[in-house]
């Protein structure tokens, strides 16, 4: 019974993305080989281990017995291929997450080690907040995503990267008081950040809440970069990761506000799926390591 991995890899598969469609793209398949490794593994079940609607596929009641011992199973395979597995170069294709602060300090030398190391492996590259990948992760949509304040979910292995610093930061040009800010000074301003449902956003008006403020004005922008234009023109205040501001703070065409209490920091992770990993994820891990070292990107 269940002589056969590739059958539990599609069982597998299957029950966390929820279709065949979706495991045959993740296990780079067609539907209808899926579709027979899961006929074979329920005649080895002796039952039905999905249930088809029009509403998508479930697991039956077999089927969700069965899930937490395949569970532990891809694990344990994808521990053993990270220790004994010698590929060489890999090739394929690489889908990384990443928030836009690592794709300001740290994507250019990530790019730059992978090139050298695998020429032949392809990269797509999803830049976004962490919440949206930490659910592009989940379902697969990811093979490796760089988080901030992950949603602890049991499909996803979490490993900490260090923490980082956030800051308020305001053009060198721009009026404010000589001398440390409280939330009550801070909330008149107009305040820029990343948007809901970002780790950022959040810790800011978690920030404001746990004082009984709500800021008067909060504007939004995916785009750090463009985040920071408009702060060096002296629009509003930032609310950004230390390290994206570094360039601007050495050559003070913004400054950093003392404002207390300090936001916490955010606490980083490299996230990948349970059970065996994408092809050259393991490998990948290392060199993500090693791209953010001397960044400043973490702490």
């Amino acid at each position: 019974m269940f002589r056969s991995i590739p059958q539990l890899e599609a069982y597998y598969w299957v029950a966390r993305l929820g279709s065949f469609r979706a495991a045959a793209e993740r296990l780079g398949m067609t539907q209808p080989s899926i579709s027979v490794r899961i006929r074979d593994l329920e005649a080895e079940a002796g039952g039905a281990l999905f249930s088809r609607s029009a509403r998508g596929v479930r697991m039956t009641n077999k089927g969700r017995a069965m899930f937490d011992h395949v569970e532990r199973v891809m694990s344990l395979l994808g521990d053993l291929e990270g220790h004994v597995r010698d590929v060489g170069p890999l090739r394929g294709l690489l889908r990384l997450g990443a928030p836009d602060s690592f794709a300001l300090r740290c994507l250019p030398g990530f790019v730059a080690i992978l090139e050298k190391l695998h020429p032949e492996l392809n990269l797509a590259i999803t830049v976004d907040n962490s919440r949206v990948l930490n659910q592009k992760l989940d379902e697969g949509l990811l093979d490796l995503a760089i988080l901030a304040q992950p949603d602890v979910m049991r499909s996803i292995r979490l490993e900490l990267l260090g923490r980082q610093r956030l800051s308020w930061v305001a053009s060198a040009q721009m009026e404010l008081p000589r001398r440390a800010l409280t939330p009550t000074d801070i909330k008149q301003f107009l305040i820029l950040t990343n948007p809901s449902p970002s780790p950022t956003f959040s810790i800011l008006m978690d920030w404001f809440a746990t004082h009984g403020l709500v800021p008067i004005k909060v504007s939004t922008c995916s785009s750090l970069t463009s985040i920071k234009n408009v702060v060096v023109a002296g629009t509003g205040i930032g609310v950004l990761p230390t390290c994206v501001v570094e360039t601007e703070l050495a050559e003070h065409t913004l400054v950093e506000l003392d404002v207390q209490p300090k936001l916490p920091d955010q606490e980083v992770f490299i996230a990948y799926p349970r059970g065996i990993p994408a092809r050259g994820v393991l490998k990948t891990l290392d060199i993500v390591r090693a791209s953010i070292a001397d960044t400043g990107f973490v702490l």
